[in-house]
């Protein structure tokens, strides 16, 4: 559960507000501290604020998909490929739960920020010249979905697969330009496994050691 607690602390401890285990998703612990200024979440203005979040972060991934979609084909073809894709988004049949429940509002913040990474490094990869943006702009919205749920580990993959599906000549450059792109992100995934240790004694998963009871005998 939720608790009420100094706006660092959601960043030193667990989901549950204590350093054994669980999840590390501080800025949604910073949502639920929203949701109760507006009023907690059995008041009307409470539960408003935090499905208001939720479908915007919802419509901001919609917008994102399109925008991809438009740089990954050109034409007509783009602006086809991100109205199907932002469609199929908005219409999967496993996505309502993200919208209408506050407590899975961590799934389309962490979506918006994942997409907002591929978006800009998308760009700088079709720009002639990397701008800081290009650099710092994927690695600081992947810190933001790591503090919203840790699945959002998965960009510096994403970004590595597709450089690596879109090699070009000359091959060294290629591959500078690649690791520019990365090394930021390698550093946000290394900061987020320490503090996410600091903060839960667990670098990945949910359960301590404390909570763990095997008997192998």
């Amino acid at each position: 559960g939720h608790r009420t607690q100094p706006l660092l602390a959601y960043f030193t401890t667990n989901y549950e507000g204590t350093t054994a285990g669980g999840s590390y998703r501080p800025l949604v612990n910073v949502l639920w501290a929203a949701v109760d200024a507006a009023g907690g979440g059995l008041s009307l203005s409470g539960r408003m604020f935090g499905h208001t979040v939720a479908l915007g972060a919802h419509l901001f991934c919609m917008a994102l998909i399109y925008l991809i979609g438009r740089m990954l084909l050109p034409g007509r073809r783009g602006a086809a490929l991100g109205v199907f894709a932002a469609l199929l988004f908005a219409l999967m049949p496993n996505h309502p739960e993200a919208v209408n429940w506050v407590g899975a509002a961590s799934d389309p913040i962490a979506t918006a920020a994942l997409l907002c990474g591929v978006l800009l490094y998308l760009d700088g990869h079709a720009a002639a010249r990397l701008r800081w943006f290009h650099v710092i702009g994927p690695a600081a919205a992947m810190a933001v979905g790591l503090a919203a749920k840790e699945t959002a580990v998965v960009l510096p993959v994403v970004i590595g697969l597709h450089a690596l599906l879109t090699f070009r000549r000359p091959w060294r450059a290629s591959l500078r330009r690649t690791a520019v792109l990365l090394a930021p992100l390698a550093f946000v995934a290394v900061a987020y496994f320490l503090v996410r240790y600091r903060a839960t004694g667990l670098f990945y998963g949910y359960y301590g050691a404390s909570s763990i009871k095997v008997d192998l005998m």
